[in-house]
């Protein structure tokens, strides 16, 4: 049995791209062992690191780097209320086409309003509190703008302005 390929450093703590461990010499074969678990298509990140929103945040932003994490997973991101969904959200802007990836969820907008949260690139807390509030129930778009507010995310005269527009 042959010994196992030596694993690159710079591949063992973040998702990564097929092409970038061919590049430091892994086969396809290697990251399709037990080492390495496949994320997305064409995305992959060392078994070892625990499955994480974060880690599929990121590795979404390997395939679609104009755009900004939003709607549910800005929100779970900053630990807010929110319904579970383990699928990334991500927010182009219009001119750009979104990708058809399962397990990314791809929505179009004007993207004014972005911070950076963690070293990832949010909707700003007002945007994100809009993004959701269109689709979830009255009572959890108060829990979840009393949350935003509580945790000194945004100010609640800022969360009625964005409403207001």
């Amino acid at each position: 049995m042959p010994a196992p390929v030596p694993l690159p450093t710079e591949l063992r703590l973040r998702p990564f791209r097929i092409e970038e461990a061919r590049q430091l010499g892994l086969s396809v074969e290697v990251l399709r062992g037990r080492r390495f678990c496949r994320i997305f298509r064409g995305v992959y990140a060392c078994a070892e690191l625990p499955d994480t929103l974060a880690l599929r945040a990121a590795a979404a932003r390997l395939l679609v780097p104009h755009a900004v994490l939003s709607h549910v997973t800005a929100a779970a991101l900053r630990d807010l209320p929110v319904p579970a969904d383990s699928r990334v959200h991500v927010t182009l802007p219009p001119t750009i086409r979104g990708p058809e990836i399962a397990g990314i969820v791809a929505h179009k907008g004007v993207l004014n309003s972005v911070t950076t949260f963690r070293g990832l690139p949010l909707t700003d807390p007002a945007q994100t509190f809009l993004d959701l509030g269109r689709g979830l129930g009255l009572v959890d778009t108060v829990i979840l703008g009393d949350a935003i507010v509580r945790h000194g995310f945004a100010k609640l005269s800022e969360l009625a302005l964005a409403a207001g527009r």
